[in-house]
């Protein structure tokens, strides 16, 4: 139970970091970038913890960073890719 609560905790953190940082930036393609991947992983995560335990219809969506899907884990990947090279160029402008 600490252990999924550990996790549940980190990731739904990854997805209010993304959206904060959306707020700095000044570029809207990249702050619709920033939101777009925080609603996924959150999304991803609501729904697969939801339907784990039983309270919606299994979905199939596969939980973000932990399922050992391959394309699921390379199409997360390189969402936080750009989403860190966004938040990157905020510090140097």
């Amino acid at each position: 139970f600490v252990g999924v609560v550990i996790i549940l905790a980190l990731i739904i953190g990854l997805g209010y970091r993304l959206m904060y940082t959306s707020i700095f930036v000044r570029d809207q393609f990249g702050k619709s970038i920033l939101i777009g991947t925080g609603v996924v992983i959150l999304a991803q995560t609501f729904l697969n913890a939801g339907s784990s335990a039983a309270a919606i219809p299994f979905t199939g969506v596969p939980f973000p960073l932990i399922s050992h899907g391959s394309t699921s884990i390379i199409i997360t990947m390189t969402m936080l890719g750009v989403c860190s090279q966004i938040s990157a160029k905020k510090f140097l402008s």
